[in-house]
């Protein structure tokens, strides 16, 4: 289990491609970004969630583009899911659903993300003005993540600096750059990957998939 966390924190580096976030209607603040093949957002639902299909991959892995452009590839793939910032406190809860008919998961987005970590979902933390991508603390993975499986999911962390790091860690960065980011929040949410990235993607080698967020919440 260390060894399957320290890979994923030195991940998140590469996880660090991806910047900022897009605007949605004031009736949907949730926005997909860098995701190929992807709506802007997803759908609000009768239940009062919001949900998308996670796309088939199509042709992956795929080159990177030059320069990089990652709302572009050949290979179809859901990133990152983020949404406007709402007041936090004490946690961070994510309540979610993966319903679908027999899927095949796959995270190789790039020839490059071929570590054996399985496909999950991380909770995200970003501070304001990160479009230019070049500040490691201004992008905070929860340490715990969740599993792609069929099913109902539940994943809570503390919004304490022990559980959180950034994109360079390990190390983590710091106490003082974590709460930076949390008094200067420009997006929360989350990112889909596996891999050798939390955040470089998550797609269908076959059957269908559909992730809904049942809640995203913060006591």
């Amino acid at each position: 289990m260390i060894k399957r966390s320290v890979l994923v924190l030195v991940a998140l580096g590469l996880a660090a491609c991806n910047g900022s976030s897009s605007p949605s209607p004031a009736s949907n603040p949730w926005a997909i970004r860098y995701s190929p093949g992807m709506p802007t957002a997803p759908t609000p639902n009768a239940s009062g969630g919001f949900a998308f299909e996670i796309p088939l991959g199509g042709s992956c892995p795929a080159a990177a583009t030059t320069p990089p452009d990652f709302n572009v590839s050949a290979c179809h793939h859901v990133d990152y899911v983020t949404r406007t910032p709402m007041p936090l406190s004490g946690t961070l809860t994510l309540d979610f659903t993966i319903s679908g008919d027999n899927p095949s998961f796959g995270t190789l987005t790039t020839a490059t993300n071929n570590c054996s970590t399985p496909p999950s979902v991380s909770l995200l933390l970003e501070h304001t003005n990160d479009a230019a991508l070049n500040v490691m603390s201004y992008r905070w993975w929860a340490i715990k993540d969740a599993p792609i499986v069929l099913g109902h999911n539940v994943l809570t962390v503390p919004l304490t600096f022990a559980n959180w790091a950034d994109t360079s860690g390990p190390p983590p960065g710091t106490a003082a750059e974590f709460a930076d980011a949390l008094a200067n929040l420009g997006a929360v949410g989350m990112t889909f990957g596996g891999g050798c990235a939390r955040g470089h993607g998550l797609y269908l080698n076959s059957g269908s998939a559909t992730f809904t967020i049942n809640s995203f919440t913060s006591p």
